[in-house]
């Protein structure tokens, strides 16, 4: 595909769908805000975060009325750095969790321009490192039943069979297939039948 095909294409869709997207990952806490550091969107993990339930709950508002001052002073230094054409690159820094408790995440800051080039925002993901270890390593045991589902989808697979390769229970199996993959072990087979 061509660089004219491609903008064609990718300016038939909004900047709303691109950032929607970000409700898809369970992990990442993300947000765009205008230049004076107001929030003018965040993604579903990051309301739950700070203790939201809509974003219009937050519109307009800053750091400042969610964080320690503490922590909002450096987020607002941050921001100010990145409105300057300056960028965070996987930071390591302390944060508030949903609880109150402080707990180690990985930040990335972009600068927002409009058509004609002029900063008029940042926007950013942080991960929670905790979180997204726990995010990794559920998928990561599901790493063999779906190798085995995969190699042998063709001959008759039972739930028990699969339940012992991964030394669990069906149910514990049944839990985690779709806590991770949206779908039972049997749906997760058959959607690989009918391919």
């Amino acid at each position: 595909m061509s660089d004219i095909c491609v903008d064609k294409f990718v300016n038939q869709f909004s900047v709303k769908q691109i950032i929607e997207m970000f409700d898809l990952m369970p992990d990442v806490i993300f947000w765009v805000k205008d230049e004076k550091g107001g929030f003018v969107y965040a993604n579903q993990f990051f309301l739950e975060h700070i203790g939201v339930s809509s974003l219009a709950q937050i519109t307009g508002l800053t750091d400042f009325d969610f964080s320690p001052v503490h922590i909002a002073k450096q987020f607002r230094v941050d921001d100010q750095k990145v409105m300057k054409g300056e960028v965070v690159n996987n930071r390591l820094e302390m944060n508030n969790t949903k609880s109150g408790d402080i707990a180690w995440f990985t930040t990335s800051k972009r600068p927002l321009f409009n058509e004609q080039g002029q900063t008029i925002g940042s926007y950013g993901i942080s991960r929670h490192l905790e979180k997204t270890s726990l995010v990794l390593s559920g998928m990561d045991a599901l790493k063999e039943p779906v190798a085995y589902v995969r190699k042998n989808y063709m001959q008759p697979i039972c739930l028990k069979e699969l339940a012992e390769i991964t030394h669990l229970s069906i149910s514990a199996l049944e839990r985690r297939f779709k806590k991770f993959l949206g779908k039972t072990p049997k749906q997760f087979i058959l959607s690989l039948i009918h391919i």
